[in-house]
């Protein structure tokens, strides 16, 4: 089985593909639905400049490298936001890093309660797929809220 996502341009031409193989059976399958696990899938995938379209495509069939068994449940497709991944404690400050875009530049702000965060570092530029800013400022009760803006 092959899932593939492709973008087109605004004359239906391709400007990027992902296929996403699976070789044989889906990962956790048992042979039925009732007495399966199953695994969750996460990918990222950057719209390449000139997109005006997403067309996906699941084949299944022909040569050995799509045939097989695959069971998607849930599908979707969502705009992405920076979400934070991980806060990770280091000598004098926290290492926070969240999902980003490449080439994007983000605002993280902090406050003791969501509706006092001020920002902690403007204009940062992305790491690529992730990005981390280390935290160094020292915050009154060590205990606040994180947000990250994507500007």
């Amino acid at each position: 089985m092959r899932l593939t996502f492709a973008f087109t341009d605004a004359g239906n031409g391709q400007l990027e593909s992902h296929d996403y193989n699976v070789f044989g059976d889906s990962p956790g399958w048992l042979g039925s639905v009732a007495t399966s696990s199953f695994e969750r899938q996460n990918k990222r995938l950057l719209v390449p400049a000139g997109t005006v379209k997403l067309r996906v495509n699941l084949a299944s069939g022909g040569s050995s490298t799509v045939t097989g068994t695959l069971l998607i449940d849930d599908l979707s497709v969502a705009i992405s936001k920076p979400r934070i991944t991980e806060l990770v404690p280091q000598v004098g400050s926290y290492d926070l890093t969240w999902d980003s875009v490449p080439g994007k530049t983000y605002t993280v702000q902090f406050g003791s309660t969501p509706n006092s965060l001020a920002p902690l570092s403007t204009g940062w530029a992305s790491g690529g797929l992730t990005t981390t800013y280390s935290d160094t400022a020292i915050h009154a009760g060590n205990a606040g809220f994180y947000r990250v803006i994507q500007e």
